[in-house]
């Protein structure tokens, strides 16, 4: 018998996405040693994975030559890993692999993109195609770091992070406004997976990225209104985060959670972002409640990665047992 195999969809660097993200909640709440050791397993994973894809590349060609709409938008996830790893290292001080991650992460983008319109259908999951807008907004908060680290203050580089910030809003609105109007068709029980929290992470997405670009915007017009839309992003994310969670509950009260699947570290990246969106903004505000979302959220996320490490080694174990026996 053949145990379960190592699967690598398009979507595998969603767990590079989960790890870092977590990385930095965990600097910002202060916690460096566990944010350090998630910054280097989130680089290892994204070498690892790399090298996979690459390989397949090279010598799988026929595999992705056609690849379907769904493979394409999961695809995004390697721009949007690469932004935010590239994020991690520059906070620490890691400033040429953060350029090269982020020239990686505006091509792949523009790519991707293009292969999309080429093939362009829908698909089942309507929240793969939050996929595009949260490797645009990665990019943007990517971006940002890289301003704000190297002082400079180009009024067009400025003007292409604001730009990322409006077209990562725009996408996450009208996706959000379409899975509203079917929300029977897409919030039902027994269809709800990890990647559904992308519907909360996003919103807390584009506070950090709005956020985050506050620290290179003059006191103007554009300023306050970045920043008001900012907290009422995170405010949807945070309220979406619960209804979400009541989903899952309801889920897992009717036995039908899944074991370890990627769509695990679909759940962990929005966690993530959602607890450096409550650091951001408790360090702005000040409102303790606030403060206590960000370890609350960090800490859950830090839980999945775990169990989906563990689980991952329990696969690799049985395969490796197989193959030698």
């Amino acid at each position: 018998m053949r145990s379960k195999s190592l699967y690598f969809p398009t979507s595998s660097f969603s767990s590079v996405m989960g790890i870092e993200i977590s990385s930095i909640a965990f600097r910002l709440l202060k916690l460096s040693y566990l944010s350090l050791f998630l910054e280097y397993t989130g680089l290892t994973a994204y070498i690892f994975l790399s090298a996979i894809f690459a390989y397949k590349l090279v010598h799988k060609r026929s595999t992705l030559n056609q690849p379907g709409v769904e493979s394409i938008l999961g695809a995004f996830t390697f721009p949007a890993g690469s932004a935010v790893l590239g994020s991690r290292l520059i906070i620490a001080g890691m400033n040429i692999p953060a350029y090269i991650l982020f020239t990686l992460s505006l091509l792949s983008t523009i790519i991707f993109t293009i292969q999309y319109f080429y093939r362009i259908e829908r698909v089942k999951g309507l929240y793969l195609y939050f996929m595009p807008f949260i490797a645009i907004l990665s990019i943007s908060v990517l971006l940002s770091r890289i301003i704000i680290n190297n002082v400079i203050y180009s009024n067009y580089l400025i003007f292409i992070v604001i730009s990322l910030f409006i077209i990562g809003n725009a996408g996450y609105l009208a996706v959000t406004s379409i899975s509203a109007r079917l929300y029977k068709e897409v919030f039902r029980i027994t269809k709800i997976n990890g990647f559904y929290m992308v519907y909360a992470g996003i919103g807390s997405l584009t506070a950090v990225s709005g956020l985050t670009s506050l620290h290179i915007l003059g006191h103007d017009f554009l300023f306050k209104f970045v920043e008001k839309l900012s907290y009422m992003n995170y405010g949807y994310g945070v309220a979406s985060s619960i209804f979400l969670t009541v989903l899952f509950m309801l889920k897992f009260k009717n036995s039908v959670m899944p074991g370890y699947t990627i769509s695990l570290w679909g759940a962990v990246f929005p966690l993530g972002v959602l607890s450096v969106g409550s650091s951001m903004v408790w360090s702005i505000s000040s409102i303790v409640l606030v403060k206590y979302f960000a370890y609350i959220f960090g800490i859950t996320a830090l839980i999945l990665i775990i169990y989906a490490l563990f689980q991952i080694g329990i696969i690799f174990a049985k395969n490796l047992i197989n193959e030698s026996g």
